[in-house]
């Protein structure tokens, strides 16, 4: 329980401080500014107004510095002691605005978010790819009258990569079930005079399997 209590309060911390301004697309339109712009040493809230233009959203300066110090109070950036001409646009006025930067904190969010973002899309694609394949052997079997040779099926998806591994799966999960048989009489006589005896292999797609399949073509057709 105690682990559990700290994952909560781990929660918590993050969704009710760290990644609270992040609820509005306003503080993350103007968090990704800074992100875009690291390599820069600060930016105004005019820098800031011209960066959110692509995006369609307009704010007044005033709005703009609400949303800073929202993030400012998340410790995602940071306002310098100066103030000083904006940085990303031409800029020929007298007046200075406060300076922005994001901090450690800011740019270490954005390294996680990209982590967990590569993460999510990594295991979409291998449940893709498990799915596909799981598909491609339980149809081939269902095609040659729910059995099939093995090394005939290896023969047809010759090239399809974790073969192995997913036809395993698939027998532990009961859709597929596995029947070994002698050869033929004329490899029982060859086996007689010290020639090995070939063993068929065949699969057989049981009901579950045939269900599965069901399923998962309903799936691709949706």
């Amino acid at each position: 329980m105690e682990s559990d209590n700290s994952y909560l309060e781990t929660m918590n911390m993050l969704f009710e401080s760290l990644l609270k301004p992040l609820k509005s697309k306003y503080a993350r339109a103007i968090f990704n500014i800074f992100l875009e712009s690291k390599n820069i040493e600060y930016l105004t809230t005019m820098d800031i107004q011209e960066g959110l233009s692509p995006y369609r959203i307009m704010l007044s300066k005033k709005e703009i510095n609400a949303w800073l110090k929202s993030l400012n109070s998340s410790f995602l950036v940071s306002k310098g002691l100066e103030r000083g001409k904006p940085t990303t646009i031409d800029y020929d006025d007298r007046y200075t605005y406060d300076k922005w930067s994001i901090t450690p904190k800011g740019v270490l969010l954005s390294k996680g978010m990209m982590i967990l973002k590569d993460s999510i899309e990594e295991n979409h694609e291998i449940t893709q790819n498990d799915i596909y394949h799981n598909q491609s052997i339980l149809s081939f079997i269902h095609s040659s009258n729910g059995s099939i040779e093995l090394d005939h099926l290896k023969e047809i998806l010759l090239n399809q990569q974790g073969f192995k591994k997913t036809l395993e799966d698939l027998k532990n999960q009961g859709y597929v079930l596995e029947r070994k048989e002698e050869g033929s009489i004329i490899s029982k006589l060859l086996s007689s005079i010290g020639v090995p005896m070939k063993v068929i292999t065949t699969l057989i797609l049981t009901d579950e399997g045939n269900k599965a399949l069901i399923i998962l073509e309903k799936g691709q057709n949706n």
